[in-house]
């Protein structure tokens, strides 16, 4: 926003509070932290499971009663943050291990290579590989890319 002293810095916010209005304004349910990349604190009238209840299918880390006041606003605050680090970091680990599964047809390729250069067994092979990942400084999965690639360290020995 502009007039606020701060330029024309643009303005980041750190958390998304969503208020249980908005859960009547839609007639197919939309969930709001698919579209937000922020700790999600959702407020609620009341304690009731239905209120708790839509609060999580929004994916809201927190909640906070209305009217809000200082009491638990720090504490929500707190859990929505550490939940969502949390969430993201599981989703991240989550994404780098798929990556890694969709890479094994790549493996089992290297593996093969390594047999067929070294007129070694499966299980000599796939500890070259890990011997080559290692000394390379790098994943399997990179290390049997750059193997099926042809890498020219595989062409000096290195």
């Amino acid at each position: 926003r502009r007039g606020c002293g701060r330029g024309d810095a643009p303005q980041t916010a750190g958390l998304a509070l969503l208020d249980r209005i908005a859960g009547y304004l839609t007639a197919e349910p939309v969930r709001v932290s698919a579209f937000l990349r922020l700790p999600l604190i959702a407020l609620i009238g009341s304690e009731a499971p239905g209120r708790i209840e839509w609060a999580l299918s929004q994916g809201a880390n927190a909640h906070l009663l209305k009217p809000i006041s200082s009491t638990g606003a720090y504490g929500a605050l707190l859990i929505a943050a550490i939940g969502y680090q949390q969430m993201r970091a599981h989703a991240d680990d989550v994404r780098a291990l798929e990556q890694r599964l969709r890479q094994r047809p790549l493996v089992v390729k290297a593996v093969l290579r390594l047999m067929h250069a070294g007129s070694a067994d499966e299980a000599a092979a796939l500890k070259r590989l890990r011997s080559i990942a290692m000394e390379w400084g790098m994943t399997i999965e990179d290390a049997a890319d750059a193997i099926c690639c042809g890498d020219k360290r595989m062409r000096t020995g290195g």
